[in-house]
């Protein structure tokens, strides 16, 4: 058994789990444990980080998050996906893309770097953030209207409102 695999197979719970051409997961200590594929340093997650709570992989890199809502990126950064932006405080939720990252703060407001389209101010609070290979999702915390952007397809922006059923 490997140096990972004896890790993993030591810990009784994992908190998280995220994959890309890698895969990371947060052990019950609060760590991050990586493996997979490290062609761009995507699994060098730095050894003194603690306290992670969420966990994120974009194509060739890594997103943690920890209790205190600081923001650590690792990997890939050829389009600024790394670039944490030094005045982000108060995270709640991260999310990656292909080369852009999402980064969701504590009074809703969403912040992204790397390759992306601007979130239109005029959203209003933000409850959830998605990100998939080259799209952002956010859904709006009152009236749960739904915004998604699409890169390199037209830049198609799309909102949409759903009845939310107050008993789901």
């Amino acid at each position: 058994m490997d140096k990972i695999s004896s890790s993993l197979a030591a810990q009784k719970n994992w908190k998280t789990m995220a994959c890309s051409r890698h895969a990371a997961v947060i052990t019950e200590d609060g760590h991050v444990v990586c493996w997979g594929s490290n062609t761009r340093g995507q699994c060098d997650v730095p050894a003194d980080l603690e306290n992670v709570v969420s966990v994120a992989c974009g194509f060739e890199y890594t997103v943690a998050l920890t209790a205190y809502g600081r923001v650590v990126c690792c990997g890939q950064n050829t389009s600024g996906q790394c670039d944490v932006p030094a005045d982000l405080e108060n995270v709640v939720s991260i999310e990656c893309g292909c080369s852009h990252t999402a980064a969701l703060t504590a009074d809703g407001c969403v912040v992204c770097w790397g390759v992306f389209l601007d979130i239109p101010a005029d959203l209003g609070r933000i409850g959830t953030i998605s990100c998939n290979f080259h799209q952002t999702a956010v859904i709006t915390a009152e009236d749960k209207q739904v915004w998604c952007e699409k890169q390199y397809q037209k830049r198609q922006n799309l909102l949409y409102q759903f009845a939310m059923d107050p008993g789901l």
